[in-house]
């Protein structure tokens, strides 16, 4: 039983917040206990401390008492976000904005065949809702937004100045059935 600390669990991941070393070796002789009952093994490979300061090399070979190889890390993904002292903003996007340019790259020598509609929709299905998970946790850059606010433009339409703000009106202009998905929106959302 952890005192004060939090254990959070998906499917096979888990993670725990200890409070200092004297409870992180509870958890990992936990840990052993539970393999030698259940007959699983946690994979220490797998496995990361992640500190939220710069640890002294004899706070890490404290950490290492139990587990010798256990790596301390500060930046980490767990369940798509990284984490630790040394995760950025940019860090959080960059797996969203790659996939972004890659389905651009996709769509873009197909759009010629597309009606606006069609455009409207696959900008909505596969460029802006990418951008959905990450922006559940963090407010997108401006540098960012603009970004992918000029992709979605580019892609509906060629024409240079086009701004996506006249593009979200295409229903009520040309009685389009489909609205483009304000990337704003999806960014507070």
């Amino acid at each position: 039983r952890l005192a004060d600390g939090v254990v959070s669990a998906f499917a096979d991941d888990w993670s725990i917040e200890v409070s200092g070393v004297a409870q992180l070796h509870t958890v990992i002789r936990a840990a052993m206990r539970f393999e030698g009952v259940s007959g699983q093994e946690v994979n220490v490979d797998k496995t990361t401390v992640v500190p939220d300061r710069r640890l002294t090399q004899e706070e890490i070979q404290e950490c290492r008492a139990i587990w010798p190889n256990l790596p301390v890390s500060h930046r980490e993904r767990v369940l798509g976000i990284y984490i630790g002292i040394d995760a950025k903003i940019d860090d959080q996007f960059q797996a969203a904005m790659d996939k972004v340019e890659h389905m651009v790259a996709i769509l873009d020598p197909l759009r010629r065949h597309m009606s606006l509609p069609m455009r409207v929709t696959l900008a909505n299905v596969f460029i802006v809702s990418v951008l959905a998970y990450p922006c559940r946790h963090y407010l997108m850059p401006d540098t960012l937004l603009k970004k992918v606010e000029g992709k979605v433009a580019q892609f509906i339409s060629r024409v240079p100045f086009c701004k996506l703000g006249f593009l979200a009106q295409v229903q009520a202009l040309y009685g389009v059935r489909t609205a483009l998905r304000d990337v704003r929106l999806v960014n507070i959302a």
